[in-house]
């Protein structure tokens, strides 16, 4: 009996010393895998993913063969976190965690893969993730996991930019766990936070307040680090650079030396001493090459010539570095987008003296677009508008200058056609002053002698002279009945909606309107001002449009009426609805009067326009042969009524085969009634063959 007891003993060891050395082996391979570094996109490196499946394989083992060990919640658990690790399969780990949650309950584990489950479905589904967080601050049971969970909760609102659940969530920790291990994290974060939102006085205040508290020295020198960006992001130039001087003693960290250093060469720069800062910037750069760091540095190098300098082609080519450096890098879009201006500046600076005046303001237009979207820079956005609008007496004195000259020109032209005539005469200049009597006795001469006067034809510069002048008064005119008066509209809109200065909008509302008081823009101003949806359309084509709509009311019921209205438009062919009145006019006569000839003036000028626009595809469609089409509607009305017409007789079809299905029950309703006790069918009534009388 003891050798029994003593059997079942050793068995026991032996198989328990079995599943924990499997265990053993699979945790060792754990963590080996965490201890692995990610790769540059935060994947797990090849050896770690080796490591995983070898601990999956140690943990399926268990789970398996000793699923009743004191082993197994470790082991399902472990397999879990290898499957959200190992390849970011959320969905699988996911379920691991449930199961971790459904089969050990009470285990330690449970309550942590509550956690990982929230963690798997931010990936998934974030209003999931905080769905769970939440609920499981109600009913989570463990105060360690309850901290995490508060701690995760508000690191997901600081990411998502939902700053004031994440400072609630940061302070509850803050005032209610003060003595947990995460306490230090949430107060490193909470000033993180304020410095994310732009809250830089109280980030500093609170980094301050953290140097304070016990805790390691790598911490103590991120919120020094902090301090510094926030004063930088304030403009406190001449603080930073003495700050950084005293961190720069104690810091003992490569990158974050480098991440200083590209602070200093920041600071220096906007106080004027960009040759310093630009040596620094070189020096980050060569010492990172390739890294995050090296293209921040190369994107605040463009900016320093973009911004400071104004050297667009450098600012460019260092924008460029950028993706070079690290395609990756947070300041690539950025810096792609700077570019985009700087090239846009460098294509007007060298190209506004060569290029049509449309084109000219156009890529104004789109610089101070540039300026508004990209580099939120609205007074640089109104300088350019401003120089739109000035241009225009630019173009003023050319003019100006140019018909001084013509005049100029014409006057000459006038003596030296007195002199060519002189000289064909061959007569001295002061016989020109004779006796009627002479200078026709001169002339009749020189006709005997058959000498034809040779033909006096402008210099070619008065003609070039002309064109120019013929130019630049269509552009004036262009200026003053678009550029203008849109550009007006536009620095309004901003003056209303970026400034926000309610006096400086209403003033210049009042001048615009009273400068251009029937302009399509001046039209849209008020509506603007009046909260109205925008529409670009004058006064007087908004009454013709109104007009026009109305008379479209009132063709069936009152012709007459509509011709009348619809006749007015049409008088004036510059009028903006005026094709559309010529097309009504014409539909009215065809479709209405039913007189072709009538309408046929209105069809072919319709024809005679250039641009394909609707009415002219229509009214090719009434023409065969140079002949009208017999057509009582339009055709596209005709196609409608017969897809619609179609779509009835289906449905009266189908109806009909309904109400025959319905017939036939009855019938035989009907038939089973009429059946005797003994099965046999009364005789059928006689029916009448023929025809009744209508």
């Amino acid at each position: 009996m003891k050798k029994l007891i003593f059997a079942i003993v050793i068995i026991t060891i032996i198989t328990g010393c079995a599943y924990y050395n499997t265990f053993f082996n699979a945790e060792q391979y754990f963590k080996s895998a965490q201890n692995e570094s990610l790769s540059a996109d935060g994947k797990p490196s090849r050896s770690a993913v080796q490591n995983y499946n070898k601990a999956m394989k140690k943990c399926g083992i268990i789970l398996t063969d000793y699923k009743e060990s004191i082993w197994a919640d470790d082991a399902l658990f472990m397999l879990a976190q290898c499957l959200y690790y190992k390849q970011k399969n959320y969905l699988q780990a996911k379920q691991k965690f449930e199961e971790v949650i459904k089969f050990y309950p009470d285990s330690e584990f449970a309550q942590r893969s509550h956690i990982y489950i929230a963690r798997c479905d931010r990936e998934l589904d974030k209003d999931a993730a905080y769905k769970k967080l939440r609920d499981y601050l109600v009913t989570g049971t463990s105060k360690k996991f309850l901290v995490e969970a508060t701690l995760l909760l508000a690191e997901y609102y600081l990411k998502d930019e939902i700053y004031s659940q994440a400072e609630y969530y940061y302070n509850k920790i803050i005032d209610n766990y003060p003595k947990s291990d995460i306490y230090e994290d949430a107060y490193f974060s909470l000033g993180l936070l304020y410095h994310k939102n732009k809250h830089y006085d109280q980030s500093s205040e609170i980094f301050n307040d953290f140097l304070k508290i016990r805790t390691d020295k790598k911490n103590k020198l991120d919120a020094r680090y902090y301090i510094i960006f926030n004063d930088l992001l304030q403009e406190k130039y001449e603080i930073v650079l003495t700050s950084i001087a005293s961190l720069m003693k104690q810091e003992y960290r490569d990158s974050e030396i480098s991440a200083l250093l590209i602070f200093k060469a920041r600071a220096l720069a906007q106080l004027g001493d960009t040759d310093q800062a630009d040596i620094i910037f070189e020096q980050v750069i060569n010492d990172n090459d390739k890294t995050y760091l090296s293209a921040e540095a190369s994107y605040w190098r463009g900016e320093m010539h973009f911004r400071i300098l104004n050297n667009y082609e450098l600012a460019i080519e260092y924008f460029n570095n950028v993706r070079s450096q690290k395609a990756d890098s947070p300041f690539v879009e950025n810096a792609v987008s700077h570019s985009a201006v700087a090239s846009q500046i460098v294509q007007y600076n060298t190209s506004r003296n060569n290029i049509e005046l449309q084109q000219l303001v156009s890529e104004q237009m789109k610089l101070a677009e540039y300026y508004l979207e990209v580099l939120d820079l609205p007074d640089s956005a109104m300088v350019v508008y401003d120089n739109i609008i000035n241009y225009r007496d630019t173009i003023a004195v050319k003019l100006d200058s140019l018909r001084i000259q013509i005049n100029y020109l014409d006057t000459l032209t006038v003596v030296d056609s007195v002199e060519l005539v002189i000289d064909t005469l061959s007569v001295p200049a002061d016989t020109l002053i004779v006796p009627s009597d002479s200078l026709t006795i001169v002339l009749e001469d020189s006709t005997d002698t058959e000498e034809i006067l040779p033909e006096i034809v402008l210099p070619t510069r008065s003609d070039t002279l002309q064109q120019e002048i013929t130019v630049l008064e269509a552009d004036i005119d262009l200026y003053e009945q678009e550029f203008i008066p849109y550009v007006k509209f536009v620095k309004l809109w901003l003056l209303k909606n970026a400034y926000q200065d309610s006096s400086r909008t209403e003033q210049f509302y009042q001048e615009f309107v009273n400068d251009y008081p029937d302009n399509k823009y001046a039209y849209a101003a008020e509506s603007l001002m009046q909260g109205k949806e925008v529409e670009f359309i004058t006064y007087a084509a908004k009454q013709q449009r109104d007009d026009l709509n109305y008379a479209v009311s009132i063709l069936d019921q009152k012709p007459d009426s509509a011709q009348v209205i619809l006749q007015q438009i049409a008088a004036d062919t510059t009028a903006q609805f005026y094709q559309d009145a010529i097309f009504t006019l014409g539909y009215m006569q065809y479709f209405i009067y039913q007189d072709t000839t009538a309408a046929r003036p209105y069809f072919d000028k319709i024809l005679t326009w250039d641009d394909q626009t609707e009415w002219k595809r229509t009214v090719n469609s009434l023409y065969f042969d140079g002949k009208f089409l017999h057509l009582d509607r339009l055709p596209s009305l005709v196609e409608l009524d017969q897809r619609l017409a179609e779509e009835a007789e289906q449905l009266e079809a189908e109806a009909a085969a309904q109400d025959s299905t319905e017939d036939e029950m009855i019938i035989e309703l009907e038939e089973l009634e009429k059946t005797e006790p003994d099965g046999i069918p009364l005789p059928a009534p006689e029916r009448n063959l023929q025809p009744e009388e209508q």
